[in-house]
């Protein structure tokens, strides 16, 4: 999903500089990604999109939250709502602490913080893209699970993680992770990494 994002915002300088020829040339080749994407990363069966296995073409069938990134920046196919159907339920994505980086069902989850791990606590750069995400869903793939109340539920969630102090909300600070359980942060403090504006 970065590498389509990233295609696009080049063609999209290209324009700006008046370059149309080299804006196409980043058009194409988001255009390349966005099908290879929709193609070889996306599972009709589990109606989800995964990693694929570095060497390979066979998919990671774990479900991680990178598997909604191709609805953050309008990549994924519209018939692929679906995907949003995992990450707003609670027996995978959507827990205590909105929104889990794998599905609870997987057998390594765990929502508690060691050493940077990707399998379980929430992090506040995926919760943004995240949010993204769920505003394309309302705007742009017009998903009838996404509504406005679950992207509130998540912002709010989102908002909250930036507080050391869960409650009183005196003490604001981000850190780099949290657990997934009771949202509380660990890793750098400060951590400028939330893309909270």
């Amino acid at each position: 999903a970065y590498y389509y994002a990233n295609a696009r915002a080049v063609a999209s300088a290209y324009r700006e500089l008046g370059q149309p020829e080299k804006a196409a040339q980043f058009d194409a080749l988001a255009d390349k990604i966005k099908e290879a994407m929709n193609a070889l990363m996306w599972d009709s069966q589990t109606g989800y999109f995964y990693s694929i296995k570095t060497g390979t073409d066979q998919k990671a069938m774990v479900k991680e939250i990178v598997g909604i990134y191709p609805f953050t920046f309008g990549a994924a196919d519209k018939g692929n709502v679906r995907a949003f159907d995992s990450i707003l339920d609670q027996e995978e994505f959507w827990g205590p602490w909105k929104v889990t980086t794998c599905t609870m069902k997987c057998p390594m989850y765990t929502p508690k913080v060691r050493l940077c791990n990707w399998n379980g606590p929430v992090w506040p750069h995926a919760e943004s893209l995240v949010a993204n995400a769920l505003a394309q869903g309302i705007r742009a793939y017009m998903s009838p699970k996404v509504t406005p109340g679950k992207l509130w539920e998540l912002m709010d969630s989102y908002t909250s993680l930036h507080f050391e102090d869960k409650g009183t909300w005196r003490q604001p600070n981000i850190h780099e992770e949290g657990n997934a359980d009771d949202g509380m942060m660990y890793g750098c403090p400060d951590y400028f990494h939330s893309t909270y504006n």
